[in-house]
């Protein structure tokens, strides 16, 4: 893997923060900390993409470890499926009941990610199961909104499984928080990635279709959240999660309008919450106002996501004003980061994110052509952190395959590319898969 000219101001967080996630590490009882277990999907994550560019076992083994502990101790519903919200004691037991739909998306997406690392079975099927307790229970198949959490009725859940229906289920709050829905997709994403389910990707696409639908402002930008009715504009993180989001939904399904989405929430970001000293602002000026804050503070993790989005987008499209952008809020931060320790992970993502050159497969071909979709199946499915698939159609993007410097084939290709160096263009879809893991620095 290549590095991307680096920022001097940046080069030593994602070992820094490494650190702090290595120091904070339970090695008795996995997880981190001393104290009550939450399952913190950001330092997993980081975890597993550093020992995917390292090699480093020890990475692996505390990403590994942490999720078993979750996987096997209290903090899993085994009954019902689902995560619990976290455990009150250090080895993963008396957990605290309330479901949340946020660390179900979490349990996904890491869950999702051991298993291409590792192909463990029972890594998928903990993801698998977590999926299906969320559509059962916290998913509107009418409107396809995800709901907020089930209540922890600690009763009800120390009740004999054979007797709870007659006890009735814990509560569930169907407020649709556009953050929270937004991370739940994407989480369904990956799952469909992984699998190549089509279910996985039509329950995504559908609460894209509810959110862009029932969430987005008419002016641009995205409500907080959806009661039957929209409301609460003006916070940066419902932005910047739901760009992540359309992102990673385009690598999916390679639509100009998944795309243009994204760039209208960049466009939002921009002119309502960016700070003239770099980054972003948590809200806007009317919704302080509204609030009554004394000042608009401009979160570490928040301006790490809009950054992750941002440079996601830049790599899509080109537009090298997005990557400005992100890592002019990466460096605006960058100070602070030493001040968070662990809990800066989801920084220290962006960061890796910016620093990383990513392995760009490009797709060539009519998006009706079906092969074309097999090759994007294949590009999705090669396991890679830091990958991003991009669809050019012949005649729609003929100036950027020109750019480019690729070729215009007749039949549909894939261009497997890091920095300036590609693969020949293939139409195989195992070749595709090989050229990726090449590219990574993990293929023959």
């Amino acid at each position: 893997m290549t590095m991307n000219p680096g920022s001097p101001i940046l080069d030593r967080i994602v070992g820094d923060v490494v650190w702090a996630v290595r120091s904070e590490f339970d090695r008795e009882h996995a997880g981190f900390g001393r104290e009550a277990k939450s399952p913190h999907p950001d330092s997993i994550e980081l975890l597993l993409n550093e020992y995917h560019h390292t090699q480093e076992a020890d990475l692996r083994d505390m990403a590994l470890a942490t999720l078993d502990a979750m996987m096997d101790g209290e903090l899993r519903d085994r009954i019902e499926g689902g995560f619990f919200r976290y455990a009150v004691k250090r080895d993963w037991t008396a957990p605290h009941y309330q479901k949340r739909l946020p660390d179900q998306a979490g349990a996904v997406r890491n869950f999702t990610q051991a298993y291409q690392a590792t192909t463990r079975r029972d890594y998928l099927q903990v993801m698998r199961s977590t999926l299906t307790y969320v559509e059962q229970t916290m998913f509107n198949a009418e409107t396809g909104g995800f709901y907020a959490s089930q209540a922890a009725d600690e009763k009800y859940y120390h009740v004999p499984a054979r007797e709870r229906p007659a006890y009735g289920r814990p509560a569930v709050d169907k407020t649709a928080y556009t953050d929270w829905n937004a991370e739940m997709s994407f989480a369904c994403l990956k799952a469909f990635e992984a699998t190549l389910d089509d279910h996985y990707l039509a329950v995504a696409e559908k609460n894209v279709e509810f959110l862009l639908r029932a969430a987005r402002r008419p002016g641009g930008g995205m409500y907080h959240f959806y009661d039957g009715q929209a409301r609460a504009y003006g916070l940066l993180r419902d932005q910047a999660q739901m760009m992540w989001l359309l992102c990673e939904l385009y690598q999916c399904d390679g639509k100009k309008e998944t795309i243009d989405a994204a760039k209208d929430l960049a466009s939002v970001m921009k002119s309502e919450f960016a700070d003239s000293l770099g980054g972003f602002l948590a809200v806007t000026v009317e919704r302080a106002r509204q609030e009554r804050m004394p000042y608009r503070d401009k979160p570490l993790d928040t301006n790490g996501l809009a950054a992750k989005a941002l440079i996601r987008l830049a790599d899509i499209t080109g537009e090298s004003e997005w990557r400005r952008l992100g890592e002019a809020a990466l460096r605006s931060l960058a100070g602070q980061c030493k001040n968070y320790g662990r809990p800066a992970t989801g920084y220290a993502l962006a960061v890796s994110l910016a620093m990383e050159e990513p392995v760009e497969v490009a797709l060539i071909g009519r998006a009706d052509d079906e092969r074309l979709d097999v090759l994007r199946r294949s590009a999705l499915r090669s396991y890679e952190p830091y990958k991003v698939v991009v669809t050019l159609d012949p005649l729609l993007d003929r100036v950027k395959i020109a750019a480019k410097g690729y070729p215009v084939p007749k039949a549909p290709k894939a261009l497997v590319c890091i920095a300036e160096t590609c693969e020949p263009p293939t139409g195989e879809p195992e070749a595709v898969e090989e050229a990726v893991a090449r590219a990574g620095g993990h293929g023959e």
